[in-house]
């Protein structure tokens, strides 16, 4: 029962967000544990995250850096914390990623009426007017591990069932500059493997971006400034301060060949903070270390390996429609985080002191996400999307062992996402734009952001 990516963002496929983390500030003279974020997500983002051959390298160096049975003691007890931030890759990150990747329906009209050669494009809807909210979405998702349908496929049984919930409103500055902004939160239904939170909604981190469309030759390009706010546990745990980020997605429509959309999106991330590792909120008296001769204990740290700093990630996401109302797209990402630096630590040993630097192979830990779905568009402003993916919100590339682990694994889902788009809602209801003067294939195209790939919600 992972942390339904405990943080979430992620998105399964839909959104896109950028993380990291920054140098130590005041205690980093500790190692810190795992993490699955987007503590959640990752986001949290999901809570299995087992570790990479490089990170295992890494958390025994950190352990021997302190050399304290008290040190290791909190970084068991900190494994969970982290172990949700960074395998999971913080569910911004994923959702992020995805939302950029599917292009969202005003940017793919656009470019397809281009490349078609429409003379003129309609971007009512695509674009958005200056000055108001447009293109917003609201989604809620139910992701299930495949093992949970098969209890015999497990040693000891572990069934996970995670939902989550996501808000993306978008304010469009021109009709072609817009400020996104992401908020969800995510609930384990069945019991969590580590009890502290079990059964209680998580907050992910807040994102907002500014984001520019620009359309060149056919195609689409998407710009995109980034400012995250440590929100979540797992981030204010890690002593999170701030994330800021860059980010862009290319995106090639061909209206000729059934609506058939390659997008490539890259970005990069970083997470200011004022500590190296995860902090618990209370002292535990059982789990102290002196970072230093002469120093007061530290009791409150609570993982094992250091926290993510830097987040640099690319994916690829396919789209196709073959008929109107129906999207089918297959998206992979790969992440990689850069953990802090371990500070020195000085160690008496018998009548000296010994001082150990950061020994650590490496910090870089890689993730990847894989997601194929269906969607189709039930009523104009709602749409239904089944699909799998390899994780909730970012896998580890490795297994424990150091061999590469299978897209497919306990850690493996099946989501159903249920996406509201709120401005088709409101104008349904009110009575507004209307689609009926559209051609089918004009519908379809602004529809086609409405169709999230993936199983998170805030990338």
């Amino acid at each position: 029962m992972s942390a339904f990516l405990q943080r979430a963002l992620g998105a399964g496929i839909v959104a896109g967000a950028l993380l990291g983390a920054v140098p130590a500030l005041g205690q980093d003279a500790a190692p810190s544990d795992g993490e699955t974020v987007e503590a959640g997500t990752v986001d949290a983002e999901t809570v299995d995250a087992e570790t990479v051959d490089a990170e295992t390298v890494e958390a025994g160096t950190e352990e021997a850096t302190v050399e304290q049975a008290s040190a290791e003691d909190a970084t068991e007890a900190a494994t969970v914390e982290e172990a949700s931030e960074e395998a999971a890759v913080e569910q911004a990150s994923v959702e992020d990623a995805t939302e950029a990747a599917t292009v969202e329906a005003a940017t793919v009209e656009e470019a397809s009426a281009e490349a078609s050669g429409d003379p003129e494009p309609e971007t009512s809807h695509s674009a958005g007017p200056a000055l108001t909210f447009a293109n917003s979405f609201f989604s809620y998702t139910n992701a299930v591990t495949v093992h949970t349908f098969a209890p015999a496929a497990q040693l000891s049984y572990d069934p996970t069932w995670l939902m989550q919930m996501n808000l993306t409103p978008r304010f469009y500055l021109t009709d072609t500059t817009f400020l996104w902004l992401n908020q969800s939160v995510s609930l384990e239904v069945t019991d969590s493997n580590f009890d502290t939170y079990n059964r209680e909604p998580l907050l992910a981190d807040t994102l907002l971006d500014l984001r520019q469309l620009l359309s060149w030759e056919g195609f689409v390009f998407q710009g995109q400034l980034r400012v995250g706010f440590p929100l979540s546990k797992a981030s204010q745990a890690a002593g999170r301060i701030l994330q800021t980020g860059v980010g862009l997605t290319v995106a090639r429509p061909f209206p000729e060949l059934a609506g058939f959309t390659v997008a490539a999106t890259f970005g990069y991330r970083r997470w200011w903070a004022t500590r190296n590792v995860p902090f618990t909120h209370e002292p535990d008296g059982g789990s102290c270390f002196t970072p230093s001769p002469g120093e007061t204990p530290e009791c409150q740290q609570a993982s094992g390996l250091s926290t993510a700093r830097d987040i640099l990630l690319g994916g690829l996401t396919l789209n196709l429609a073959p008929i109107p109302g129906l999207t089918i797209s297959a998206s992979g990402f790969y992440f990689t985080t850069y953990g802090h630096e371990l500070a020195d630590a000085v160690v008496p040993i018998n009548g000296g002191d010994t001082t150990h630097e950061d020994g650590s192979v490496t910090h870089w830990r890689p993730f990847t996400y894989f997601a194929l779905a269906v969607a189709y568009d039930v009523l104009p402003w709602l749409n239904l999307q089944l699909g799998i993916q390899n994780s909730g919100g970012a896998a580890p590339l490795y297994n424990p062992d150091g061999s590469v682990r299978s897209p497919f694994s306990p850690d493996t889902q099946v989501f159903l996402t249920s996406t509201v788009s709120l401005d088709g809602l409101y104008g349904e209801i009110v009575g507004g734009d209307s689609e009926d003067d559209l051609t089918p294939e004009e519908r379809q195209r602004r529809r086609q952001g409405l169709a999230r790939s993936g199983g998170s919600s805030a990338f």
